[in-house]
């Protein structure tokens, strides 16, 4: 959300911008009136059918409202170009200005223009108010097109009506003309509207690129509608510095959807990549348990089958230790669906973290108790004074598939020593087994999901290949890392990292 402060600056700067171009001097030149209200007009109407273009793709209230903003504010500069042609023109009869035959349409008609630009502003400044809350309609009724364009329609053709009709006459050259209160009324209210917008939009979330350039937009406005009040000669000829934003305003909100729909499709095409990573990653996984999932079924199936069949012909001590093979067959698919639905979460990016103060050797020796280390002794060195902020559930799951690692690739029997120690402000926990190590140029392969690489004389263990995949991820979501590194003896050391919080003593 944009600061306080920071609006404040940019009201303030469009407030000097106001007053610096109320005391320009108008100059005479016709001809460039026409080419610039036109360019204005062409500027407004492209950002009134990109922005409908949008609300029929989306049916985005907000693109609605600014497609019928800016469409009246088009039909409005539209009336001024009437009256700047009609000067054109009558060029040919008086190449002087203030000569008789000026305004062909009748001096009546003189302020017709600057009511005209004046309520179009308004209406651009009252949609874009609109276009904020419209956010928040979750349950209501759709706001309808017809309805929206119809109001706006309603007002600029009763304005241009009365315009075109009863505005007085403000004499010619511009300088010292008096519109009276009308015109002071209709600035007040359009200037009014577009501060009231600019500075809604700038309080509005960031949910869109459009809103912070719109508000550049309503404040590059307010300089104009001050300046035309102390010189209405738009249409007449008379040109100003200030009539430049005439054009500046329409081009910085056409700049807001163009810069809006570069974002949404930078965040479509990065949505949809990820939609393809996580189905890939799904597929994998469908694939991975197909295949791994055959072998500890098939186990538990054809010894089911033996132990029914040949029953009677076995011993008891016969029949439990099937029974134990079953069980134990049946605890390694069990692990590995539990793993396998760790790594759809994880992949997904669906896992919830709940991270809070805790003893990190607390997570490690459950982590220890939990993990699936066999005939492996475990040795575990923790320094209890090591707290970190981290989610324990899942910290230690990380930490048990990094000692289901160790023991799955080292020597049966031999130790794994798990240690826990504080430096440079992280709570460092190290695994370290007695296997033949992992190469250099294999140490970030074994972290890719469903990594198939092993060491030489382990090329028949089972695994999914996703436990050090998984230690990483979740690793790296408490904001640390995990890598591997060769030990002394030439074993392998996983080496987990996280932010510790405090070191107590």
């Amino acid at each position: 959300m944009t600061s306080v402060p920071v609006r404040i600056v940019l009201f303030l700067a469009a407030a000097a911008a106001a007053v610096a171009l109320t005391a320009a001097t108008p100059s005479w030149d016709p001809r460039l009136t026409v080419g610039m209200l036109a360019a204005a007009a062409a500027a407004s109407l492209a950002v009134t059918l990109i922005a409908w273009a949008r609300y029929r793709e989306s049916r985005d209230p907000q693109a609605l409202l600014m497609a019928v903003g800016f469409g009246a504010l088009t039909v409005q500069l539209g009336f001024a170009l009437r009256w700047a042609l009609g000067t054109e023109r009558a060029l040919l009869v008086a190449p002087e200005p203030g000569l008789g035959g000026l305004d062909p349409m009748g001096e009546s008609f003189r302020a017709a223009p600057f009511f005209a630009l004046q309520t179009g502003w308004a209406v651009v400044a009252a949609c874009c108010i609109l276009a904020v809350p419209w956010w928040e309609r979750r349950g209501r009724p759709p706001l309808r097109w017809t309805v929206v364009s119809g109001g706006a329609a309603l007002v600029v053709v009763v304005v241009d009506w009365l315009a075109a009709i009863g505005a007085q006459e403000s004499g010619l050259p511009p300088e010292g003309t008096d519109l009276g209160a009308l015109a002071v009324v209709a600035t007040a209210v359009a200037v009014a509207l577009l501060a009231v917008a600019a500075w809604q939009h700038l309080a509005t979330p960031r949910r869109s690129p459009v809103y912070r350039w719109n508000a550049v937009a309503l404040l590059l406005a307010v300089p104009w509608a001050v300046a035309a009040s102390a010189h209405p000669g738009i249409g007449l000829g008379w040109l100003q510095p200030a009539d430049g934003l005439l054009i500046a305003v329409p081009l910085v909100a056409l700049g807001g959807l163009l810069a809006t729909q570069r974002t949404e499709a930078s965040h479509m095409r990065r949505a949809t990549d990820r939609a393809e990573e996580v189905l890939g990653g799904r597929a994998e996984i469908a694939s991975t348990i197909a295949h791994d999932v055959r072998g500890p079924v098939a186990s538990v199936a054809s010894l089911a089958t033996t132990l029914r069949t040949s029953y009677e012909r076995l011993s008891d001590e016969q029949r439990l230790e099937f029974v134990g093979m079953i069980g134990s067959e049946a605890t390694r698919l069990l692990r590995l669906v539990d793993q396998v639905a760790l790594a759809l979460k994880v992949d997904a990016r669906t896992l919830e973290y709940a991270p809070s103060p805790q003893r990190v050797a607390l997570i490690v020796r459950r982590a220890v108790e939990d993990a699936d280390t066999g005939d492996h002794p475990v040795v575990v060195d923790a320094d209890d004074a090591v707290i970190a902020s981290v989610d324990g559930r899942w910290v230690a799951a990380a930490i048990g598939q990094g000692v289901d690692n160790a023991a799955r690739f080292s020597p049966d029997t031999s130790p794994i020593h798990v240690s826990l120690r504080a430096d440079d402000g992280q709570a460092i926990v190290e695994i370290v087994d007695e296997g033949p190590g992992v190469p250099l140029e294999r140490r970030e392969e074994v972290f890719g999901r469903f990594a198939r690489w092993r060491p030489q004389g382990y090329e028949d263990r089972s695994g999914s290949g996703l436990g050090l995949f998984l230690c990483r991820a979740i690793v790296r979501e408490h904001g640390g890392e995990a890598s591997l590194d060769a030990a002394p003896n030439g074993s392998t050391i996983l080496r987990v990292r996280l932010p510790a919080k405090e070191n107590e003593g």
